[in-house]
């Protein structure tokens, strides 16, 4: 049975990353080999957690659009709020009932994507740390 792999990375996504996969155990993956021995253990899922100092997140209500229009729509509301240019922003809106918006420069997250990919793990969900530890604690409660 394969389970999820979970990739801790630091704010550079070139240094060592923390794994645990259920059934592979956990460790440290300190070169671009130990890297890519990770994309070997046939994960049927891959999450990365990122440090929340890579990402800012904002919280916005807007009206009942479709995802297009949803995100023209918060790009004009934060742009004063990111201190940035749009265009270099990754925007990532929250479902449909979130009002939440994450923000992380595309070159960070480009950086991200290229470590993954050099890895062989091309198809990973990205979260912040305290999104995940935010949804953790319902679990407890």
């Amino acid at each position: 049975m394969t389970s999820n792999l979970i990739i801790w990375m630091e704010t550079d996504p070139a240094a060592p990353w923390h794994w645990n996969m259920h059934d592979a155990g956990q460790g440290r993956a300190q070169t671009e080999s130990d890297k890519a021995q990770l994309a070997k253990l046939g994960a049927k899922a891959v999450s990365v957690i990122l440090a929340g100092q890579s990402v800012r997140m904002l919280k916005y209500d807007l009206p009942k659009l479709n995802n297009k229009d949803r995100l023209a729509a918060v790009s004009f509301a934060i742009e004063e709020d990111i201190g940035g240019s749009l265009n270099v922003q990754h925007i990532v809106l929250g479902g449909k009932d979130d009002a939440r918006v994450a923000v992380i420069t595309k070159i960070e997250m480009q950086k991200i994507i290229d470590q993954l990919n050099k890895a062989g793990l091309t198809d990973a969900n990205i979260y912040a740390d305290f999104d995940i530890l935010s949804s953790a604690n319902k679990i407890f409660e």
